[in-house]
């Protein structure tokens, strides 16, 4: 839908791609830097942190992951 926005302003496809580029380059490193702290908690590079969280998911309702989920639907190109 992003890319498809911007053909509309701009016909020439070089710099199409380039000014999409630099709108999707931030929101990708978020997101990925995001998941690599998640990991970190989820995957056991400190077993007491990981731990906490296991303990904390078992009283999650899902409220929380929706809520996350939105957030990051909301903050991307469909949002």
């Amino acid at each position: 839908m992003v890319l498809g926005n911007i053909f509309l302003e701009n016909r020439e496809i070089v710099s199409a791609l380039r000014q999409y580029e630099a709108l999707r380059c931030a929101r990708v490193r978020d997101l990925i830097l995001k998941a690599r702290k998640r990991c970190d908690i989820t995957h056991g590079k400190d077993m007491a942190l990981t731990q906490a969280w296991y303990q904390e998911l078992k009283e999650e309702t899902g409220e929380r992951i929706i809520n996350g989920l939105c957030e990051t639907i909301q903050g991307g190109p469909l949002g």
